[in-house]
């Protein structure tokens, strides 16, 4: 919808700042409190170099995650 000029989004600023002379206009959120949930996924059944493999313990591990 921001595309087409009817709308509104909220775009964490390390992507704005890969797009110099992003089309928009910004503004920065004075007391931001938004929590974001991200997540990690591969393919069941497929390579995983060991840098990947290192990768997702430490995740799991961090997180306390059991993989399921």
């Amino acid at each position: 919808m921001l595309e087409k000029g009817v709308g509104i989004a909220i775009i964490p600023e390390s992507i704005v700042k890969q797009y110099p002379g992003f089309p928009a206009k910004t503004v920065k959120i004075k007391r931001p409190e938004i929590k974001w949930k991200v997540g990690i996924s591969w393919l069941k059944d497929r390579y995983m170099n060991d840098a990947f493999k290192r990768f997702k313990t430490f995740m799991l591990d961090y997180y306390k995650i059991t993989e399921g």
